[in-house]
């Protein structure tokens, strides 16, 4: 078996951690990592000499706070007692996944990650345990963000940081495509940005499929009038029309959702957006996606090879990663320098994020940042021109929109894309 860098997944490890034995492809990898690799890893995502991984129950454990939330479970951040390690713990309520029949999600998610343990990209897991009423899955623990968190509203308001984070994203796809395991349900919300935000972790595999093993496969939906609906899995936003029409769910259905979720990162919503599922799946179903100015021309059309219709027509992850669009970032295992307009834009981006309830309710709060988004294209009429100006101009007159809650969701994505 290949030997993968737990830095950048590159196999032919020729470095290794002196403490853990963690592999590295070459000590470049190894000193960029050392700094996350020596704070988390060492002391909590490898303590396979310390934790005694067996016979473990909720009583070995302190919990700290909850950190997610599910249909029938609940994550923890939990510290084990006597060795101070710390990990992520979900709870699985056994009576709620026997009504809602999700012991199959349960056994499928528990499988692939042990299929998947060593993938760069993909959660860890390292132990399960049992209470009458509860199941437990011990996991590593990821300090960071849901990728949802940096991207919802606006996008990302950096092509760069677009780019970068797709590739790292497709380059999770490949490692586990590559073990015959498809996720089915891609979206912002299971990928975690961590790291310092260089990197990027998939997690929620309840829904995952392992090619190779079908058994295992999770019960998607019921039978209906004699008709298992074995492939109706993802979310509506970012479900392949295979899916949603119940004739497949493989590999190019993440192709598929791959692109929905990087139209996200420019955008800042689904290219598939309606008010009810149903007419999500109408506009899927119809082809038609309305792209947005920032999206540039090049990134634009590799999206509509990913959107094709027919799973057949799309290309593998593999030819994707392979395009010239991801030339800027390709190489690079630390999130990009960015410039200073993009740097300004992003900064403002995340502080409407991060305080838009507040701003909603409390006019003089949205009046002032109203005010700043002002001092902010000012400044940018001052520093930039041309096609960059008017760019920035946009975006930055959509936040003040935004900001007087003129918009629904749905006549905000409309503007954004006009």
């Amino acid at each position: 078996m290949e030997i993968q860098c737990a830095y950048c997944g590159r196999s032919n490890g020729a470095a290794t951690c002196s403490r853990c034995g963690t592999p590295y492809c070459n000590p470049d990898c190894q000193a960029n990592d050392w700094g996350f690799h020596k704070k988390f890893c060492c002391t909590s995502f490898k303590p396979t000499r310390d934790v005694p991984f067996k016979d473990l129950s909720l009583s070995d454990f302190e919990i700290i706070r909850q950190i997610g939330e599910g249909n029938f479970t609940v994550i923890k951040k939990v510290e084990h007692k006597s060795t101070g390690k710390v990990f992520a713990l979900k709870l699985v309520d056994r009576v709620k996944m026997t009504r809602m029949h999700k012991e199959g999600d349960v056994l499928a998610e528990k499988h692939n990650l042990l299929k998947l343990s060593g993938c760069h990209s993909v959660v860890r897991i390292f132990s399960t345990f049992k209470e009458p009423s509860l199941l437990f899955i011990l996991q590593e623990y990821i300090p960071g963000k849901e990728l949802w968190a940096h991207c919802q509203y606006f996008g990302l308001c950096s092509d760069l940081l677009s780019r970068y984070y797709m590739y790292r994203i497709l380059q999770g796809v490949m490692e586990m495509h590559r073990r015959n395991v498809v996720h089915r349900d891609i979206k912002p919300e299971n990928v975690i940005v961590c790291n310092c935000g260089n990197d990027v972790k998939f997690v929620d595999l309840g829904s995952s499929d392992d090619l190779e093993t079908p058994g295992v496969r999770p019960k998607i939906g019921a039978e209906l009038k004699g008709r298992v609906y074995e492939h109706f899995v993802g979310t509506p936003q970012y479900m392949a029309p295979e899916c949603a029409n119940n004739r497949g769910s493989g590999k190019p259905s993440d192709v598929w959702s791959s692109a929905c979720v990087w139209y996200h990162l420019y955008a800042g919503w689904s290219p598939f957006m309606a008010a009810t599922d149903y007419l999500v799946f109408q506009k899927s179903l119809s082809g038609k996606v309305a792209y947005p100015e920032t999206m540039p021309a090049s990134v634009r059309e590799l999206i509509s090879h990913m959107l094709q219709q027919s799973p057949e027509a799309r290309p593998n992850v593999e030819t994707v990663l392979g395009s010239a669009v991801f030339d800027p970032v390709r190489g690079l295992w630390a999130s990009p320098l960015l410039s200073l307009a993009d740097s300004a834009l992003v900064s403002l981006k995340d502080y409407y994020v991060e305080n838009q309830a507040v701003l909603k309710v409390r006019s003089e709060n949205y009046d002032k940042a109203k005010k700043e988004v002002d001092a902010a294209i000012s400044l940018a009429e001052k520093m930039l021109t041309g096609e960059r100006l008017a760019m920035l101009k946009k975006t930055l007159g959509l936040f003040k929109a935004q900001l007087r809650s003129v918009f629904t969701d749905e006549e905000f994505n409309l503007a954004w894309c006009s």
